[in-house]
């Protein structure tokens, strides 16, 4: 059975190296008219485990496969806006996937006798902290807007992406495999952005995020992962212009570089662009 192991690289913030699809549905309500709402959704997670497989013995019926694995999580959040000014309170819901398989190993010994050993497989396949954001934004008359913002994200729930396997003996006792101990602590997130509008129709967008990392010690000591995670300055900026016609439509771009401190792990800088397009 292969899965992350010691030395397998883990990358918490920036996605694992399988197939995921996210998606939701939600609705809102008017609490008080025009000032306060209240949001709720569903967010859902497929996660496809790539190769995920578990050879007994040459005989092919006794290969495991596993491709998909499915998880929802709660969404709530409020909303309220008062002249210039709005506000925003938004919980999520951790997701955690897990991988959970109980497998009856049988050797047949002889004509008439066979062993059998159940054997558990169990390993967490993603990771996404359970987080409070909130956020304020003004809207000035004049060319600039502010945003202002934090998010506490809830690391401590961390669970490692290591299989581990149980068994039991012939008198009945517990085999497990060792779990790796990692110090995790909870984050908090802050987070500014400013508009300019420099035309009627040209918005120009700057931002920064501050991203502690999550865990603490050293990733490269003896028995532990090698996390690729630091702590990180992310900064943005952004650009679009929109075109009146008889179907309004614009264009945008963006950029972010992402400034991750030195830590013992093998990690870099990021540049992150992107181009938008908008119809109607």
């Amino acid at each position: 059975f292969r899965a992350a192991g010691e030395g397998d690289e883990i990358l918490p913030r920036y996605g694992l190296k399988d197939q995921q699809f996210k998606s939701s549905i939600g609705m809102g309500i008017e609490i008080i008219p025009e000032k306060l709402f209240l949001g709720t959704s569903l967010a859902f997670f497929m996660n496809s485990l790539g190769s995920a497989e578990m050879v007994l013995s040459e005989n092919p019926s006794s290969r495991m496969n596993i491709d998909v694995a499915l998880q929802a999580a709660p969404v709530v959040g409020l909303f309220s806006q008062l002249n210039s000014f709005s506000t925003a309170l938004v919980f999520r819901e951790k997701l955690d996937p897990l991988l959970d398989q109980s497998v009856n190993a049988r050797l047949q010994l002889n004509e008439e006798d066979a062993f059998e050993q159940p054997v558990l497989l169990r390993s967490y396949l993603y990771f996404e902290p359970k987080t409070l954001d909130w956020d304020f934004q003004s809207e000035f008359s004049g060319p600039f807007n502010f945003s202002l913002g934090t998010s506490y994200e809830f690391w401590q729930d961390y669970q490692s992406p290591l299989l581990v396997t149980e068994t039991y003996s012939s008198k009945g006792e517990t085999f497990r495999t060792k779990s790796l101990s990692l110090e995790t602590r909870n984050t908090l997130n802050p987070r500014a952005s400013v508009t300019w509008r420099m035309g009627q129709l040209t918005l120009l967008n700057m931002g920064y995020q501050f991203r502690p990392t999550p865990f603490g010690g050293s990733p490269d000591r003896e028995s532990s992962l090698t996390l690729i995670d630091s702590t990180t300055h992310v900064l943005g900026l952004g650009i679009s212009q929109q075109f009146l016609s008889d179907i309004p439509w614009g264009l945008g771009a963006f950029t972010q570089w992402h400034r991750m401190t030195e830590r013992n792990s093998r990690t870099g800088n990021v540049w992150v662009f992107g181009i938008s397009a908008k119809l109607g």
